[in-house]
């Protein structure tokens, strides 16, 4: 790939009675992924691929739609497992996501620990560098794990640009991923 385009999904419907995982994409959200789309247009893509939970994939069939590019839901890119978890508190929330990237070994939140989400996601990305080729992909996921990923590639805090997120958020990486090109948000 020459670029890998990294983005978090757009904003969904918050339902506190469901696990994230199944949230859809909110009228405004899916507003928010077609003017992002206007913005990821200059770098000509070939493919927009994205993980398996409904607010991912839908992000992801809005920017191909509008990118006139194939798309590909592949399990492997869906964000850091946690079906098993309730909605809480924002602060709460928060300490839990600092502590996964704290303790990346261990299962502190969620059924996955931090390094097997970013083994899963970077093999994911593997496969897709093989497919693809040199060409530029986007890649739809969640922020966790997009976070947990480029923090390893680039060597950068990984909470601390958790912390920064919106909804939707692209990461345009150098082709190893080691370097953040540039980041778009609307």
């Amino acid at each position: 790939m020459s670029r890998l385009i990294l983005v978090r999904h757009a904003a969904p419907v918050v339902d506190p009675t469901r696990p994230s995982a199944e949230w859809t994409l909110s009228e405004k959200g899916r507003e928010a992924a077609r003017r992002l789309s206007r913005r990821l247009a200059s770098y000509a893509a070939k493919a927009v691929l994205s993980g398996p939970e409904p607010k991912v994939a839908e992000t992801a069939e809005i920017l191909a739609h509008e990118l006139t590019l194939p798309a590909a839901v592949l399990p492997a890119l869906g964000e850091h497992e946690r079906r098993s978890s309730r909605y809480v508190a924002k602060a709460e929330f928060e300490a839990a996501i600092r502590r996964l990237f704290l303790e990346p070994g261990a299962i502190v939140y969620g059924e996955e620990s931090a390094d097997m989400t970013c083994r899963r996601f970077a093999g994911a990305l593997d496969d897709a560098r093989r497919t693809h080729g040199d060409a530029t992909t986007i890649v739809v996921s969640g922020g966790t794990a997009i976070c947990l990923y480029i923090a390893r590639q680039a060597n950068v805090d990984g909470f601390g640009l958790w912390k920064t997120l919106d909804m939707p958020m692209a990461f345009a990486l150098s082709v190893d991923g080691s370097k953040i090109e540039e980041v778009l948000q609307l």
